[in-house]
């Protein structure tokens, strides 16, 4: 006899039938239990990203003068296949996988790959017919490329039938809920709810639009979705409870997953531990380790010193601009909030007019539905202080390039948290005692997850959760994502 959670009961046969035809009236939460169609997808994407990586290096490198036969690379594309099965080594076709650690893996997996090749060409008494820096370019095509077509992947295929694995929850309360919610919004993640298990004895049919089963359900819907990924997210269970559950689904699931209670810590790095037979959950606050600090700031000083060489015709033909369009300074001075919570200069293009301040004030007074939205989020849709340059450089934000030099002083970081005024404290709460320890950022996961689309609590909350879940990987995630969300311009004004 299986064993269930306390007051389960096995369905009868008519039960199941009833359940059964149930499933079948309900088409649209059906999925067809495919697991390996998103790995298989993804592998297609990755071995096409290398491909068109490898293709481009070649051509682009004969264009300009390479001395060999194209032929002889035409023989290499069997190549691409090697670089599939490292990213599969490395665990890159997992779901449920965290964007910066795919990130990781799928770089790490790339290094070696053309390590190896680097180590064939250069012992190979056929060398010379293949070009070196054909290698390095691909190399850095391929870092690129293939995070790229991973995302436009998922993009297409993540709202077709079939694509990743059924899920089934169990748990009704404020914790199921919103892991629903998340997977809902967030369906390239490949897990698709299909059902819900209820702990209390409630008589809905279905919450947030998922059909909802009494616990005597719980074999039957095993049966019905065989590979499907089982969820407990009942804050309400006691350890008894908890083992029966745990007892029951190790026997029908391939996959559970356990939901703590912990809404809001670090969830990326997290791992587990066992302390002599006791399940534990080991998490760290990597951004506030010496050691962290010092690689990110290593990054920071590289690419803002490379970025102010590279940029710096760029500001002058910019500030010329600026003159031709407005009166006033180039460049324009806002006091911030810093590590610490002393202020800083974090410095801009101008992009207001010179009584900036005048302008605004009469324009709220003018208007109390538009002074609300301002105390509320510090923003305008239709701000009447930006010239018409201005408007332009926000849009795609380039009036921020001068803060390169608030990153190479230290003053600001490459990637951070949303730089605030000092009436904005008490709007993080408890949260700014995190926040003011570490640098604020010239990009940030808010900017790159809809921008000013965002109310200001979500933003805070993104800001909160880059800082518990920091990696240099993150960093490199949210930089590469960034070109995309300026040039999307959503949420941007």
């Amino acid at each position: 006899m299986p064993s269930y959670a306390p007051g389960c009961q096995v369905a009868s046969p008519a039960g199941h039938w009833k359940l059964r035809r149930r499933m079948i009236d309900n088409k649209t939460n059906l999925i067809a239990c495919r697991p390996w169609l998103m790995p298989v997808t993804l592998a297609c994407s990755d071995f096409l990203a290398v491909t068109i990586s490898g293709a481009a290096s070649v051509l682009l490198r004969y264009a300009f003068g390479g001395e060999f036969e194209l032929i002889s690379y035409l023989y290499l594309w069997p190549t691409a296949l090697l670089f599939v099965l490292a990213y599969a080594f490395m665990g890159a076709y997992r779901v449920l996988m965290p964007l910066p650690l795919e990130l990781k893996r799928c770089s790490f997996g790339t290094v070696f790959i053309i390590f190896v090749l680097a180590a064939i060409t250069f012992w190979s008494r056929n060398a010379d017919d293949y070009s070196r820096l054909v290698l390095l370019f691909s190399f850095a095509t391929i870092l690129v490329a293939v995070p790229y077509c991973r995302k436009k992947c998922r993009e297409h295929f993540a709202s077709l039938p079939g694509w990743g694995l059924p899920v089934i929850i169990y748990g009704d309360g404020e914790t199921a809920q919103s892991v629903i919610q998340n997977l809902q919004l967030r369906v390239s993640l490949g897990l698709t709810p299909v059902a819900i298990v209820k702990h209390s004895e409630t008589s809905d049919t279905s919450i947030n639009n998922i059909p909802a089963w009494d616990r005597s359900s719980l074999q039957e819907l095993a049966k019905t979705y065989p590979c499907s990924y089982f969820i407990v997210a009942e804050s309400g269970l006691d350890n008894n409870e908890y083992r029966e559950l745990l007892n029951t689904s190790y026997k029908h699931f391939p996959k559970t997953i356990v939901i703590p209670d912990l809404f809001g810590q670090a969830s990326i790095w997290a791992t587990t531990v066992d302390i002599s037979g006791i399940l534990g959950l080991e998490t760290g606050q990597k951004l506030l380790s010496p050691p962290s600090q010092f690689y990110k700031r290593i990054m920071d000083v590289t690419s803002s010193f490379l970025g102010l060489i590279v940029l710096l015709p760029v500001f002058l033909i910019i500030g010329l601009i600026i003159k031709m369009d407005s009166l006033g300074p180039v460049l324009y001075r806002q006091k911030r909030l810093g590590k610490g919570g002393g202020e800083v200069d974090v410095w801009k293009f101008r992009t207001m007019v010179q009584n900036a301040d005048e302008v605004l004030k009469d324009y709220l007074q003018q208007d109390p539905i538009l002074k609300t939205k301002w105390e509320q989020d510090h923003k305008l849709d239709n701000d009447p202080r930006i010239t018409r340059v201005g408007g332009f450089m926000r849009k795609y934000s380039i009036d921020e390039l001068p803060q390169l030099f608030n990153v190479l002083k230290g003053e600001m970081s490459l990637v951070g948290p949303r730089p605030i005024v000092k009436a904005e404290v008490a709007k993080y709460m408890d949260n700014y005692e995190l926040y003011s320890k570490v640098l604020p950022g010239m990009t940030g996961l808010w900017q790159v997850s809809g921008r000013s689309n965002l109310s200001y609590s979500e933003r805070i909350n993104l800001d909160v959760y880059y800082i518990r879940n920091w990696s240099v990987w993150f960093d490199l995630y949210i930089l590469t994502r960034t070109p995309a969300a300026i040039f999307n311009c959503v949420g941007a004004f």
